[in-house]
């Protein structure tokens, strides 16, 4: 291959095509990296056996008049002339499978390839893809006596000139076999307008890759989507084309990406932009104050405009870590302060005996509740509002995908917008013990029937009574729980004893 095949591009065409083998492909004067805004490596064992598999398969086809007939692949590149450095945009999962495959077989691993990966779930499956390679003896021993076997693994190439368009083509390809989620899509959007400041980018990704893709995707679904769409009336579901217009096509572009504007809410009454400062610590416009590293602590509102860039993974971050912070996954990581304590007590108690869906819901509105009004009286309104979804399961046959959505959409008052516009506590309060007073009748009569103590409904009534009849871990729960017996009737005196 000749180097004018991947850096000479006529004008008004800023777009080679070309090919490679894998053997060219990684022996070219530049290195061959990954950009900050790529994901992490997937495949793991059992793409790695596909590999071997799709290997093998080619060769055993092979005619022995053409002996030398090639593997055939693609790959998508952006030739970044200032770095002298090939990113590979499209292919990066079937590049480093094919490294760890050459590295098995020849005890070294390609040359100028720079492929470095940052977070844990790529170690982890590249760990797997390697034992996969070990425990492959039969088909490793076959394609060691392959002459020439990196030489045959041909590659089209599309090789790109400017940035703008290896995001272009990023946002629109999918690695082969494993779609791009949204969250993929968007940490490239957002990634890209950072263009330029590689070392914030870079601290962005990193923080970015720290969180699980499955959590990524709940936290945009279910928190931050539903936070911002779920307002008066109207509701839909949180569709792939939905996030990328709410959290790309709808974001601003700032003048500049290391100023991120601020809005006047609860969080923040004195500044009107947050800055990178030095060492790229952040610091508060007109007013300078350097905040700590605590994401939580970035004065951000749930239902504020998105801005590009930096903008959107500090407000991802902050909400990430109090999700976290609310809902730890595990019971020795319970928050410190009385409020929160006596939260999550009540939600492993009682709430996580609630269908998956009214567990989601109650998570949002907690989220809602503390971005807008802190823990002042927290536990109370998890207390109030968990006693309402139960309420609410205790008199439906079934919960449904739709049911939180319904539930909203037919109450006198939006939950999720009272909480987007409370100043003080007592106004949600009111408004839920309206609500539990108002639907107090048709609960204690469906609590009266024998069916409702069995089933998933009776697995609700149990863990409620479990959490009443429990030892109070302080004055605090000890108040909600006498107002919680009262309520209930105390579970209608336990059925009429």
């Amino acid at each position: 291959m000749n180097l004018e095949d991947i850096t000479s591009f006529r004008e008004g065409q800023p777009v080679n095509v070309t090919t490679a083998t894998f053997t060219e492909l990684t022996s070219l004067p530049w290195s061959l990296a990954l950009d900050s805004y790529q994901r992490p490596y997937v495949w793991g064992t059992e793409r790695m056996q596909q590999l071997l598999a799709d290997l093998t398969d080619w060769l055993s086809r092979q005619e022995s008049s053409s002996p030398e007939q090639h593997y055939y692949m693609g790959a998508l590149l952006h030739w970044n002339k200032e770095k002298e450095t090939l990113f590979v945009i499209d292919g990066q999962q079937r590049l480093t499978s094919l490294a760890l495959l050459y590295h098995a077989l020849k005890n070294q691993q390609p040359s100028k390839l720079d492929f470095n990966y940052r977070s844990t779930h790529s170690v982890k499956h590249i760990h797997e893809a390697k034992q996969a390679l070990e425990q492959a003896n039969t088909w490793l021993q076959l394609l060691s006596n392959v002459q020439n076997l990196f030489e045959r693994l041909q590659f089209s190439l599309i090789v790109v000139e400017r940035e703008d368009l290896a995001f272009t083509f990023f946002d629109t390809q999918n690695n082969r076999g494993v779609p791009l989620q949204a969250g993929d899509l968007l940490k490239a959007f957002h990634l890209r307008t950072m263009a330029g400041h590689d070392a914030l980018q870079a601290e962005c990704a990193q923080h970015w890759e720290q969180g699980k893709p499955a959590f990524i995707r709940e936290l945009f679904e279910q928190y931050l989507w539903r936070a911002r769409q779920w307002r008066g009336r109207q509701e839909n579901s949180a569709s792939h084309e939905g996030l990328l217009s709410c959290f790309q096509q709808h974001s601003i572009k700032p003048d500049d990406i290391t100023t991120v504007p601020l809005y006047p809410n609860q969080h923040n009454q004195r500044a009107s932009a947050l800055t990178v400062g030095p060492d790229n610590r952040y610091q508060l416009a007109l007013h300078p104050l350097t905040l700590s590293e605590v994401s939580t602590a970035l004065p951000f509102a749930l239902r504020q405009p998105v801005w590009q860039g930096l903008g959107f993974f500090l407000y991802s971050n902050r909400y990430a870590s109090l999700v976290r912070q609310l809902f730890p996954a595990n019971a020795d990581e319970f928050s410190d302060e009385p409020e929160a304590q006596a939260l999550q007590r009540f939600y492993r108690s009682v709430i996580c005996s609630l269908s998956g869906y009214l567990q989601s819901l109650f998570r949002l509105a907690v989220l809602m509740y503390v971005d807008r009004l802190g823990s002042d009286q927290l536990y109370a309104f998890g207390c109030r509002f968990g006693l309402r979804l139960g309420m609410l399961r205790l008199c439906l046959g079934s919960i449904r995908y739709e049911t939180p959505a319904k539930y909203l959409r037919e109450q006198s008052i939006q939950l999720l917008d009272l909480l987007a516009g409370a100043w003080r506590p007592e106004e949600v309060l009111d408004c839920l013990q309206q609500e539990t007073n108002l639907n107090l009748k048709k609960t204690k009569e469906a609590l009266r029937q024998d069916d409702v103590w069995k089933g998933t409904r009776g697995a609700y009534i149990t863990a409620l009574k479990q959490y009443l009849d429990s030892e109070p871990k302080g004055s605090l729960e000890t108040t909600i729980i006498k107002q919680l017996k009262t309520e209930t009737g105390y579970l209608v005196r336990e059925q009429t004893q």
